[in-house]
């Protein structure tokens, strides 16, 4: 792996997809074995960041769907193609956070599934961007400067906006916890938490929006 979660970032492919660049990721063919194991094979002479973890997940999440959608799986003309069609009508899934450290890793686990990801650095930047209107699910931290999570749910909420939305936050009090739960809200999340606790979490926010 290049790079931790920080710095300049590029996409788990090294492509753009969602406005900020995140880090490219070098690994060999994966095998199917949980992140937590590779990590602990990898021999490291020190711990890595959660955030190191969840790109781990990312990359060998986005080869294995590679893999399994194109026969010739090391091409990376086909996968590119084949990431192409996919991003076309993937749902929107919009990442909001002051961190971008957070952002970007968030990111490339989304882009991971095959969704397409929207990255910003605050709830003001998301209300006001275009792709409000196509957003298929809300990841936001809780605490930021300016409008904060609970007061983005609110907001949405007055506009009509039923939009599923998932909380991940350093803070993760009780008392808030119950309150954006008692709003509607699909998850909250303390950090650290387990990249397939929020891809799951994903995954049912899309399968509710298509319900609806």
């Amino acid at each position: 792996i290049h790079g931790a979660a920080g710095a300049q970032h590029r996409g788990v492919n090294g492509r753009v997809h969602g406005g900020e660049r995140c880090t490219k990721l070098k690994i060999s063919r994966p095998t199917p074995r949980p992140a937590r194991e590779i990590v602990r094979g990898a021999g490291l002479s020190k711990p890595i960041s959660y955030l190191d973890i969840i790109l781990v997940v990312a990359a060998v999440t986005y080869f294995c769907n590679m893999q399994r959608l194109s026969p010739a799986g090391n091409s990376p003309r086909l996968r590119h193609d084949v990431e192409d069609q996919q991003l076309q009508n993937a749902p929107i899934i919009s990442i909001i956070d002051d961190d971008e450290s957070m952002r970007c890793a968030i990111k490339s686990l989304v882009t991971s599934l095959g969704l397409d990801a929207q990255t910003f650095a605050s709830a003001e930047a998301f209300l006001q961007s275009p792709h409000l209107d196509h957003t298929s699910c809300v990841i936001t931290d809780l605490q930021m400067p300016g409008l904060n999570g609970v007061d983005l749910q609110k907001s949405l909420l007055a506009q009509g906006r039923r939009i599923p939305i998932i909380f991940v936050t350093a803070f993760p009090e009780e008392r808030l916890r119950a309150r954006a739960l008692a709003a509607g809200a699909l998850g909250f999340l303390g950090k650290p938490f387990e990249s397939e606790t929020l891809i799951k979490l994903i995954e049912k926010a899309i399968e509710t929006g298509r319900k609806t």
